[in-house]
């Protein structure tokens, strides 16, 4: 049996509040990374701020190096250890 995650995305956001010259502020950001028909990711990224700009982007990885540089960016693996010399 085959299981299929196309379309399946997943959202990181992080919110910060602080004081700015208009009083509290809000700061916003949010990364949703979809698995698209094609092998790849997209990136939808959106910044806002409640007195300020906002943006937003959209970036597609299709290549294996591109996916695993974006899985690695939100996944970071821990640094790896030179092996001890007492290991058997």
């Amino acid at each position: 049996m085959t299981t299929t995650k196309k379309g399946r995305a997943v959202t990181h956001r992080i919110c910060l509040d602080g004081w700015g010259s208009e009083g509290k502020d809000r700061v916003t950001e949010a990364n949703t990374d979809t698995l698209t028909d094609e092998v790849g990711i997209r990136r939808d990224y959106v910044y806002r701020n409640d007195h300020g700009p906002s943006r937003q982007s959209t970036s597609e990885f299709k290549d294996a190096r591109g996916v695993l540089n974006c899985l690695q960016r939100n996944n970071p693996m821990p640094a790896r250890t030179a092996p001890s010399s007492h290991a058997r």
